[in-house]
């Protein structure tokens, strides 16, 4: 699973859009945009956040980004 598949089941599961997932990260939503669009990946700690916020196993997370 791609990592902006994994973005678009949290938006769907917890009812989110980019801007609550930014918010909820603590990060800008510009951030978020740049993920869904392939412009930037998340760096390991934003992976260990969402992973610690959403319970997705971060080994999931990494494998997502290099798909």
């Amino acid at each position: 699973m791609t990592f902006k598949r994994i973005l678009n089941s949290l938006y769907r599961t917890y009812n989110l859009d980019f801007c609550k997932l930014a918010d909820s990260l603590e990060i800008q939503d510009e951030t978020v945009l740049k993920w869904e669009n392939g412009e930037e990946k998340p760096t390991i700690d934003q992976l260990k956040k969402i992973s610690a916020c959403y319970a997705i196993p971060l080994a999931i997370l990494e494998k997502s980004l290099k798909e």
